[in-house]
């Protein structure tokens, strides 16, 4: 399993999840806190990445 995080086994399956998928969750984290912030411009910085995560 190269180019994975294991998980660990379920049902005897091994599960990994790619370092791409990080990159991916990253991206889409920072455009919605983009789309908030430009939707929502009295909410503070506390309060976009909050409702973000």
């Amino acid at each position: 399993m190269k180019g994975q995080l294991n998980i660990g086994p379920i049902f005897g399956v091994q599960l990994g999840l790619h370092y791409s998928w990080l990159v991916i969750a990253v991206l889409v984290t920072l455009s919605l806190a983009g789309n908030f912030s430009s939707v929502n411009a009295r909410w503070g910085a506390a309060t976009i990445w909050t409702t973000v995560n």
